[in-house]
Order: structure tokens, then sequence, then C-alpha cells
């Protein structure tokens, strides 16, 4: 946990010398290469949308965070983040597999209810300032009351509901990476 928490800071600083030691350091995927940083950094909120649409979630969700805590980060890329990430299944306790630390599930999980709590954060706040990206609607789940101690039913319902705006393409991504940035890696990890 203390190297994610390292590695989001220094995502956040956008300081290249260290970005690239860590690189160094927890680069196993290309979703923790300099490269992806990079390009990330760089992209605007209809590319990070693109990434939300195509994002694995088994690569954890420290890029997802990035994304949902920037403040041009897009309304409707935030309810997309918030809706795939099954709130009603990792807010409302019922997850099987947080019974350990031991567990390697767990760090997916918590970091998930992390972006769910960003998200509503931004959302109760009124801080997403961007809503240009059209949102197709959530789905509150059959049973939204085990989520009320939690979220008032009323903040799910408001957040479940589909939004005007443009329609962002979906983008060639490999589970939210361009296809370069894989090439890249792959050849010089020898994949």
């Amino acid at each position: 946990m203390a190297l994610k928490t390292a590695y989001i800071d220094i995502f956040n600083k956008h300081d290249e010398l260290l970005l690239i030691i860590l690189d160094l350091a927890v680069t196993k995927h290309p979703v923790n290469t300099i490269e992806f940083s990079r390009w990330l950094m760089a992209a605007d909120p209809d590319q990070w949308y693109q990434v939300a649409q195509a994002w694995n979630w088994d690569n954890g969700t420290h890029r997802l965070q990035w994304i949902a805590e920037q403040p041009s980060c897009d309304l409707g890329t935030a309810l997309l983040l918030f809706w795939l990430s099954e709130p009603w299944y990792n807010l409302s306790g019922l997850n099987p597999y947080r019974k350990t630390d031991r567990d390697a599930r767990i760090r997916i999980d918590k970091e998930t209810i992390e972006l769910q709590i960003t998200i509503l954060k931004r959302w109760v706040s009124g801080s997403f300032t961007r809503a240009e990206i059209a949102f197709a609607g959530g789905q509150i789940g059959s049973k939204p009351s085990e989520l009320a101690p939690i979220v008032p039913f009323e903040v799910l319902e408001a957040m479940a509901k589909p939004r005007a705006g443009k329609t962002v393409p979906r983008a060639d991504l490999d589970e939210g990476i361009p296809h370069h940035i894989v090439a890249a890696f792959n050849q010089a990890n020898g994949y």
C-alpha cells in the first residue's frame, strides 16, 4: 500500500526523474510504465473517458483514481467509472473477498472503494465542472437498501440518471492502454 501511495504522489506531481526511478521498481505491466503516465497526463478528458470505457479492472484502479481526481474530469467519465466499479458490490459489504489483508483481491477492493468515495465526494460537492459527455445511466442494483447506510438513495438515484451530451466513440485501446505503449512494453520485456 505504501508503494501505491508513493506512486500516486509521484504521478500527481509530474516529477519526471522520480517517475523514471519508480517505473523501474514497479513495472510489471504496461499500465505502470512512464510512457502510459506521460500519455495519460497529456490526454484530454474525452480520452480519459475512452480509457474508462476500455479499462481492465484487474489492472487496479490507481490510474482511474487519478482521472477522477483531475479538475477537468468530465462528469460523464466519473459516472461511468462509478457505475462500472459496482458500488452495490463493494460499498454494501457483500464482498466475500474482504476477509483478510493477505488476499490479493482486498487491495483491488480497497482501491475501488477509494475511487467510489472520491467520485461520491466530488458529486456531492458539485466539483465536476465539466459535463459534456453523455452518460447512458447506471444500475442501482437489486437491493439499494443495502447501500442506504453508506450512500443516501437520493444520491444514488440522481447519479444513475442518464445525462445528455456528446457521444465519445470507443477508442482502439488494449485494456484502456494505447497499443503503441503495450507493444513497446512487450518488446522491451521479450513478450
